[in-house]
């Protein structure tokens, strides 16, 4: 990746990098870039082969149903948040554009 490329992910994660930390980061994608470039001719052969079928069996919930617009489960998550308004949760804005 260039640094424009960088200065085009930074933007549209809404944070700022200087002219320095464009540059490095550069150079970390690149990196990481050509490691993963690099595993892209590893075969595994090497690597012994497991058996995970064993016999295994797995304690699991029962699965029912339950409504999470029940009265009481709405009204202990709006409890719980910071501030709420006519049955809705207001949170501080994360889009600025």
């Amino acid at each position: 990746m260039n640094r424009d490329e960088i200065q085009n992910l930074a933007t549209l994660a809404a944070i700022t990098l200087s002219d320095s930390h464009l540059e490095q980061f550069a150079q970390e994608f690149a990196d990481i870039l050509a490691y993963v470039r690099s595993l892209e001719n590893y075969s595994g052969q090497d690597i012994p082969q497991v058996d995970i079928s064993e016999n295994r069996t797995y304690q699991l919930r029962a699965d029912t149903a339950q409504s999470v617009f029940e009265e009481d489960v709405a009204d202990a998550i709006l409890k719980q948040a910071p501030r709420s308004e006519n049955r809705y949760i207001q949170v501080q804005a994360v889009l600025t554009k």
